[in-house]
């Protein structure tokens, strides 16, 4: 099933992270923390070649969002099951430029780790290089870095970069399940009969939204609830929750 960025954004059960294609063309990593009252955008997401704007085509999955250049060169990016967002480079580079407020801080821990305050989130990030490289022009003024662009992979090698948002530290202990298995197994169980219609692509769209528009329980939100949407809805409304539990009491 393939997803159009524009009207639904790349997500998974659980998370409160979306990547979407917004008018301006770009792709923009957004958190939607805060509702539909506040600003989701963290970062735009850029591919780059050589230090300049590459263009790709975009193929966007449930289960991963490939951005494909030329001579077979790609970013891969999938989300884990542990929260944390995944980028693999191989042969292009991947430019994020944060939509900052003044008091966001971005600082390195160690040679390949980083941590970024978003005081308008009242969130964290830790960015992990797994391998590759990690160029960071990121100038401190005062109390805030002036502008964070981040340039993974900018020599076109190879690079995996793990963003992982939090409250307290991450917990690294074991391996998240695939996201594949787990979209896979929701929709299996939820289209037990409806997959043998004829509208069988719409309903994966529909156990697609289900499944991914789904945040983890944090803050006011007790228990795991269904946003009607993480491209500009990002709340709960009484009307529109009525239907999702119309599909979700099945």
């Amino acid at each position: 099933m393939q997803l159009d960025l524009v009207t639904t954004p790349f997500s998974r059960y659980g998370s409160y992270l979306a990547v979407s294609l917004l008018e301006a063309g770009r792709l923009a990593l957004r958190d939607l923390r805060g509702g539909d009252e506040s600003p989701a955008e963290v970062f735009w997401l850029d591919p780059i070649r050589d230090g300049q704007l590459a263009a790709v085509q975009i193929d966007a999955t449930p289960e991963r969002l490939v951005l494909q250049g030329d001579a077979g060169h790609q970013l891969e990016i999938t989300f884990l099951a542990d929260g944390s967002l995944r980028i693999t480079a191989q042969g292009l580079g991947l430019r994020l430029t944060a939509i900052k407020s003044r008091y966001d801080s971005f600082y390195a821990l160690n040679e390949q780790t980083w941590r970024y305050d978003l005081y308008t989130k009242e969130i964290k990030y830790l960015f992990e290089l797994d391998c590759g490289h990690l160029a960071v022009d990121a100038p401190w003024q005062r109390v805030g870095n002036e502008h964070i662009v981040l340039d993974l992979n900018a020599d076109a090698q190879s690079a995996i970069l793990r963003l992982t948002p939090f409250l307290t530290e991450p917990d690294r202990a074991g391996k998240p399940a695939s996201p594949a298995l787990d979209f896979a197994a929701w929709r299996d169980r939820l289209l037990t009969s409806a997959a043998r219609l004829p509208e069988a692509a719409d309903c994966d769209l529909a156990a697609y939204l289900l499944w991914g528009n789904t945040v983890h329980a944090a803050g006011r939100l007790v228990h795991d609830a269904v946003y009607m949407s993480k491209n500009r809805m990002q709340n709960i409304w009484s009307w529109d929750n009525a239907f999702i539990a119309l599909a979700l009491g099945r």
